[in-house]
């Protein structure tokens, strides 16, 4: 027996809310509708869209994250993966953050238990 699910936003509860079903759901056939009003929030919602986020920042230090999303931004790779991203996206204008919060020698985070991450 297939389900159908529907999403309605698809902002940070939204994509938590795929997240789960896809994780507990692996075996069980489900068709996914997501409804989005905007196509520029995705992904994220409104506060974390490119267009409305670029100069904006989360408000807690990653420390008091979820534990999935700190031990995702601890890894070295994904580090890489985040600094490389601020690096070529110049109208992010995060140099003077990056300058503050990445490692000189290494591409990698100075106190990534305490950083703010740009959203």
């Amino acid at each position: 027996m297939q389900k159908h699910v529907v999403i309605s936003g698809f902002g940070v509860i939204g994509i938590e809310v795929l997240d789960q079903l896809i994780k507990k759901n692996k075996k069980k056939k489900l068709k996914i509708s997501i409804i989005e009003k905007d196509f520029s929030n995705f992904p994220g919602g409104i506060a974390y869209s490119e267009k409305n986020s670029k100069y904006g920042f989360f408000n807690n230090p990653l420390r008091i994250s979820s534990s999935e999303f700190k031990d995702w931004v601890q890894r070295e790779k994904n580090q890489i993966r985040l600094i490389d991203y601020f690096q070529f996206n110049k109208d992010l204008k995060l140099e003077k953050w990056l300058k503050n919060n990445k490692l000189k020698t290494r591409k990698k985070f100075k106190n990534s238990k305490e950083i703010y991450l740009p959203r």
